[in-house]
């Protein structure tokens, strides 16, 4: 057994530990807050197209069909090359091969379908690439998708404005309730990702226009936005 003057040293070390800290938690946990949100704002263009020009074709087999499909998307590729745009920057997307049956459940030949997404920085390009491959023969195209590949720059930005605005409020609450602004107690961001849609060009058969009438294809502008939600502490 411990000397009573080492037990009764650990007694008041332990009660002084206990009462040194509950104090902290009671004055953290009674301070007043102020909840503010900051946004910010800002209107985008967007600087990269998306196209996915599609090729359909059908034949007695498998291969046929394919090999008809090839020559189509080939010279897709090909012109997509002529106009300045990276073979790096065009994807095989959604190829498929199926057959078709007759009422009696008979494969009466077969179905093959294939898309190429192109990514173009140049927007005058679009309008001469539907064009061309319309009348190398392509028969589908399922709309244009346009972005801004420096979104993550801007969004770094606006948040960066948006918590500044939301403090000037903050300090604005505490100075017209006699108190001064701390630490912050939490802080979420919540964003809006610019989403830019091309209606000229929503057809599904390239066909139905002439080769020689130019789509008119515009990017538009949209809104990027950011919003934090901010709690601070008043001192």
């Amino acid at each position: 057994m411990l000397p009573r003057s080492i037990r009764t040293a650990l007694l008041c070390l332990c009660v002084t530990s206990v009462l040194a800290g509950a104090p902290a938690y009671a004055t953290q946990a009674e301070a007043p807050t102020v909840s503010v949100t900051g946004y910010a704002e800002e209107e985008t263009t967007p600087d990269t197209a998306y196209i996915t020009i599609g090729m359909t074709t059908t034949g007695d087999s498998s291969e046929s069909a394919r090999t008809k499909n090839n020559a189509i998307i080939s010279q897709v590729e090909q012109a997509a090359l002529s106009f300045g745009i990276d073979r790096k920057d065009m994807k095989t997307n959604g190829l498929s091969i199926y057959p078709n049956y007759t009422k009696d459940q008979k494969i009466s030949g077969y179905t093959v379908s294939n898309n190429l997404e192109i990514k173009v920085s140049d927007f005058d390009i679009l309008p001469r690439l539907i064009a061309k491959a319309s009348a190398i023969g392509a028969n589908q195209i399922h709309g244009i998708r346009f972005t801004n590949e420096h979104a993550d720059t801007l969004r770094s930005t606006l948040i960066k404005k948006a918590v500044y605005n939301g403090r000037q409020a903050a300090q604005a609450a505490a100075e017209a309730t006699g108190h001064q602004l701390g630490s912050i107690k939490s802080l979420s961001v919540n964003g809006t990702s610019p989403v830019y849609e091309a209606n000229a060009v929503g057809m599904s058969l390239l066909r139905t226009a002439k080769a020689a009438d130019l789509t008119p294809v515009e990017p538009g502008t949209n809104k990027l936005s950011e919003t934090v939600d901010i709690v601070y502490y008043l001192q």
